[in-house]
């Protein structure tokens, strides 16, 4: 909502024609915005409070808005591969923190998310960080529609 009141008021400074159709524009994706937001929310409902681990800290505001709870992090620390103790140490939050999920961007090194795959059964949900993170994210709501349904088959045991 912000970064839209913010781009829509720059381009009424620097072509003040354009006011009606800018606020306009900006009316109808925010009002999609909100529709495509509750049904996001109605898809990811049934995993609320559903532990999840995450290659690299890359979502803590996608856990926030869809109350999912990141109990670890993959790489200790950025660009850091994982060592065979961590990736061990993995295994046993995996299990005991009962994870419905392993989070991984499409970029990211997949090696240690495929071997703590493996051995514990959780799935990989493969989402797109970013606009054009997938053919499917061509632009900021096909991000998240691709996210969503990728995250919400993943939870339910499905691959992502």
């Amino acid at each position: 909502m912000t970064i839209t009141a913010t781009i829509a008021e720059g381009i009424i400074r620097i072509a003040p024609d354009l006011h009606d159709q800018v606020v306009a524009n900006r009316d109808r994706f925010v009002e999609t915005l909100h529709a495509r937001l509750a049904d996001w929310s109605r898809t990811l409902a049934p995993f609320q409070g559903a532990a999840v681990i995450c290659y690299h800290n890359s979502w803590p505001y996608l856990a926030r808005r869809f109350r999912l709870n990141v109990v670890e992090i993959i790489e200790p620390k950025e660009g850091v591969a994982p060592s065979p103790a961590r990736l061990a140490g993995l295994l046993g939050k995996l299990r005991s923190a009962q994870v419905k999920a392993i989070l991984q961007e499409t970029f990211e090194p997949d090696d240690a998310s495929h071997f703590l795959a493996a051995r514990s059964g959780v799935p990989i949900a493969l989402l797109a960080g970013g606009v054009g993170g997938t053919l499917q994210a061509g632009d900021y709501l096909a991000v998240f529609e691709y996210d969503v349904g990728i995250l919400a088959r993943a939870l339910a045991g499905g691959s992502g």
